[in-house]
C-alpha cells in the first residue's frame, strides 16, 4: 500500500512537472512571438511614416511650383501692358542702382563705363536687351 502511495505520488510529480515545465515553454514561446510581433509593427510603423512624409514633401514641392508659376504668369501678363513696361523699367534700374552700390560697397576700386554710370542710361541699356529678346521671340 505504501509503495502504490508513493509510485502514485511520484507519477503526480512527474505529471506537475511536465505541465509547468510545458506552461514555461509556452510562455517563452508567447515571449518571443510577442517580441517579433513587436519588432514588425515597429518596422511597419517606420516605413508608413517614411511614406508619408516623401509624400508631404512631395505635395510641398508641387505646391510651391504652382504657385511660382501662378506668380510668373501674374507678372508676365502685367509686363505686356504699358504700365507693366513701365514698372518693368523701374525695376530693373532699381536692381541695377542695387547691384552697383553691392560691388562699390565690397570694393575699394569701381570701373563703370562713362555711358552706364546714370540710372537712365541703364534703364535704356536694359529696354534694348528686353527688347531684343521680345524679337527673339
Amino acid at each position: 500500500m505504501n509503495a502504490m502511495e508513493a509510485q502514485m505520488k511520484a507519477e503526480r510529480m512527474k505529471r506537475a512537472q511536465i505541465l509547468e515545465s510545458e506552461g514555461q515553454r509556452q510562455s517563452a514561446i508567447n515571449v518571443a512571438e510577442g517580441e517579433k510581433r513587436s519588432q514588425i509593427l515597429a518596422a511597419e510603423a517606420d516605413k508608413t511614416e517614411q511614406v508619408l512624409r516623401a509624400e508631404g514633401e512631395a505635395k510641398a514641392i508641387i505646391a510651391v511650383a504652382d504657385a511660382q508659376a501662378a506668380a510668373l504668369t501674374k507678372v508676365g501678363t502685367a509686363a505686356n501692358t504699358e504700365e507693366g513696361q513701365k514698372a518693368v523699367q523701374l525695376d530693373l534700374a532699381t536692381k541695377a542702382i542695387e547691384a552697383k552700390q553691392a560691388i562699390a560697397k565690397e570694393s575699394s576700386v569701381v570701373l563703370l563705363p562713362d555711358s552706364g554710370s546714370d540710372a537712365a542710361t541703364v534703364v535704356a541699356q536694359a529696354m534694348t536687351i528686353i527688347n531684343k529678346l521680345n524679337k527673339a521671340e
